[in-house]
């Protein structure tokens, strides 16, 4: 079925990729495009405005490098008391944790307290923490959220067999976006891809990633490519 979508151009979707991700080859883009026109629609995300407001999404969730990614926990005590709570109210253990010219940060330690307790999770003996670290293409975190949307792929892509409660398959890039495809219409976003203003990728970034700081990043990745829907639009 690759390419066959009529509602998604693949010479378009190619271009998106090589402006967001420049370092992707274009063996790897042709992958990445066949997956997106296969599976995309599956989720609703079936026009070149969704599907940039997607691309502009999973650019800042994962950096410039199109790879499903673990969140990174490399944070020295500064970083772990700066971004998450449970830091704050335990700030020598920050000390004892995090990332030092003596040590590297202690990701397990981290992954498990931090997210202990939340999210679905259990408690830090539990190891759920760092079981259901962030990861994907959207950065998917939690028992609960990882079971979510886990439901909604199998709602929407009965043929398929990933399955992100299964490390391996969330970590890689097929997984990687299925995972974010599935969580977007889970998360109803196209209900808020109506245009291509900075209000539109702000709605759309509240529900990604709501407290993040990088609501002007991900403004400027969707700058960077709101063109070629345009373009595509003037030719329809």
């Amino acid at each position: 079925m690759s390419g066959t979508n009529k509602l998604l151009n693949k010479d378009t979707i190619k271009e998106m990729i090589s402006i967001l991700f420049p370092t992707t080859t274009k063996e790897y883009i042709e992958i990445i495009t066949n997956i997106i026109l296969d599976k995309a629609p599956l989720y609703k995300i079936d026009s070149h405005l969704s599907l940039s407001l997607f691309l502009s999404q999973i650019r800042e969730e994962i950096g410039d490098e199109l790879k499903s990614k673990k969140e990174n926990l490399n944070y020295d005590s500064k970083g772990l008391i700066k971004t998450f709570a449970y830091y704050r109210k335990n700030i020598a253990e920050a000390d004892a944790d995090g990332r030092s010219p003596n040590q590297e940060a202690k990701k397990e330690e981290i992954a498990n307290k931090v997210y202990a307790n939340r999210l679905g999770n259990g408690d830090y003996l539990s190891g759920d923490g760092l079981k259901y670290i962030g990861a994907g293409c959207i950065q998917v975190t939690g028992k609960t959220n990882f079971k979510n949307v886990q439901i909604r792929i199998d709602r929407y892509d009965k043929a398929s067999s990933i399955n992100i409660l299964e490390r391996n398959d969330i970590e890689n890039i097929e997984g990687g976006l299925i995972s974010a495809f599935a969580f977007w219409i889970w998360k109803d976003i196209n209900l808020v891809c109506t245009d291509m203003s900075d209000e539109t990728v702000d709605k759309v970034t509240s529900i990604v990633n709501k407290h993040t700081h990088s609501y002007e990043s991900r403004r400027n990745h969707f700058q960077k490519i709101k063109h070629l829907c345009e373009s595509v639009t003037d030719a329809v």
